[in-house]
């Protein structure tokens, strides 16, 4: 099996790709990326190729509700290793602006996502060993609205179960729009949940599964 080095530059090349592509055919592009320990190295490698970086629109695909510069906020690993070096030219959107009230801030974040060419050119996820991707968890309240196909809102707001901070996610059905998706992880273990995903067929108790039919997503892992 490739390493995760090499898995990440495959991934990285690919990304470039398609964005590039998209800019070359409309002149613009956007990328949609998750937080994590995950795509540190991806970004890195991102950050440093050669692209019309300033053509490209990045934006997180879920956030907690933290205040900008927050060590625990998807925007500030995005901006410290993927908005670094060649790819510092790219528009970025947050999707937090108003940390205190979740409601405003879920309708500020709707509003400027209409800055965001869409449909999203790429869109990488993660997944955590609960099943979990963006921030559509098992066992919350959201989830059966976050994964429905006919919920036509973007962004919904999300409360956890067990992990911390209110959060704000892409749904299922914005994401399942994007051009290009990719499920990027790393371990043993979550190759192991994904395999129970795959055997159990049930969103609920894994929501990854909901986004594992989709034509256009790649799976992209490694030890």
């Amino acid at each position: 099996m490739a390493t995760r080095a090499e898995i990440d530059q495959d991934l990285c090349a690919r990304i470039v790709s398609f964005l590039a592509r998209e800019i070359e055919q409309k002149g613009e592009a956007s990328l949609a990326v998750s937080g994590g320990s995950t795509p540190k190295e991806l970004f890195k490698f991102l950050s440093k190729t050669e692209l019309d970086w300033e053509k490209v629109t990045v934006i997180p695909v879920d956030e907690r509700l933290v205040t900008d510069g927050h060590p625990d906020q998807n925007g500030s690993l995005i901006k410290n290793f993927l908005l670094q070096e060649k790819a510092a030219k790219a528009k970025f959107y947050p999707l937090v602006y108003d940390a205190k009230e979740a409601e405003n801030n879920l309708k500020q974040a709707l509003e400027n996502l209409n800055q965001v060419p869409t449909p999203i050119t790429v869109v990488v996820l993660g997944m955590g060993t609960d099943g979990h991707t963006a921030s559509l968890f098992p066992g919350s309240s959201a989830l059966e609205k976050g994964i429905d196909p006919n919920f036509e809102q973007e962004l919904l707001n999300v409360t956890p179960p067990a992990a911390p901070y209110e959060r704000i996610s892409m749904s299922r059905n914005f994401i399942a729009k994007a051009k290009h998706i990719f499920l990027h992880f790393y371990g043993e273990e979550k190759q192991e949940v994904l395999e129970e995903v795959r055997k159990k067929a049930d969103h609920a108790q894994y929501p990854i599964y909901a986004f594992l039919t989709m034509p256009q997503l790649q799976i992209f892992n490694a030890d």
